[in-house]
């Protein structure tokens, strides 16, 4: 068993409301009112190297704590998410994409073999204790086995996302772009030193169109593959 964080690549693009308007809708609290279908735009314009990348995961510049999917991912994905959470029309630049809210939480850390950095509040009610910075995850495997394909984790309330390797296989499987799954716990190897993926700094960390132009131009080359070869099959 492997554990994965689960989000968008940075490195293609980040998105953020449209028009100035704020991100209102809490990840992982399921959407009980009439959607609005938001529409999202680029934050990242000032690092353009080319135009936008419509590739198949994107994650948010705001609060939201769910990627942002194509049409093509959540088809290819579908079965392994939708017991996880749910799926919300978004509009990217006038292209559809869905939100995927995951509600699935699970109790699944091991609270003693994990090595962290904590933040505490407390009151008459008692104490509640989160992450702020993991440094080496425990896990306990039985959880683990029960845990749906993707699910948060208590210890982080909002902001990360843990996928099991059936996810991971099924992004390389389908050919699907614009993910970051890095490795954060094994149940043969413990957790990975220093797991990427769930801090703000990785986020917002500055890299040159030397470092993105490239990935970028390789993730256009396999959608427009992509697109050539749905043509073909018509």
């Amino acid at each position: 068993m492997k554990l994965y964080s689960f989000g968008g690549d940075p490195d293609y693009h980040r998105l953020r409301p449209a028009h100035g308007r704020g991100w209102d809708w809490r990840g992982g609290a399921p959407i009980t009112f009439k959607w609005p279908t938001p529409e999202l735009e680029l934050a990242d314009v000032d690092r353009d190297t080319g135009g936008f990348v419509p590739v198949d995961c994107l994650p948010m510049n705001s609060e939201c704590d769910g990627p942002i999917l194509s049409d093509f991912a959540r088809e290819a994905l579908g079965d392994l998410l939708q017991p996880a959470g749910e799926f919300w029309p978004v509009s990217v630049l006038g292209l559809q994409y869905w939100w995927f809210n995951c509600l699935a939480g699970v109790d699944a850390l091991d609270r003693a073999a994990t090595h962290a950095d904590w933040d505490v509040v407390s009151g008459d009610w008692g104490e509640f204790r989160w992450i702020t910075l993991p440094r080496r995850l425990a896990f306990r495997p039985e959880a683990v086995a029960g845990a749906p394909a993707v699910f948060r984790v208590p210890e982080f309330p909002q902001g990360a996302l843990l996928a099991r390797e059936a996810v991971n296989d099924a992004v390389t499987r389908e050919g699907l772009t614009g993910f970051r799954l890095d490795p954060v716990w094994s149940a043969e190897e413990g957790g990975v030193r220093g797991p990427a993926g769930f801090g703000l700094d990785e986020v917002f960390e500055e890299r040159g169109p030397g470092e993105i132009a490239p990935k970028r131009a390789r993730a256009r080359a396999a959608l427009d593959f992509r697109k050539a070869h749905a043509a073909s099959e018509r």
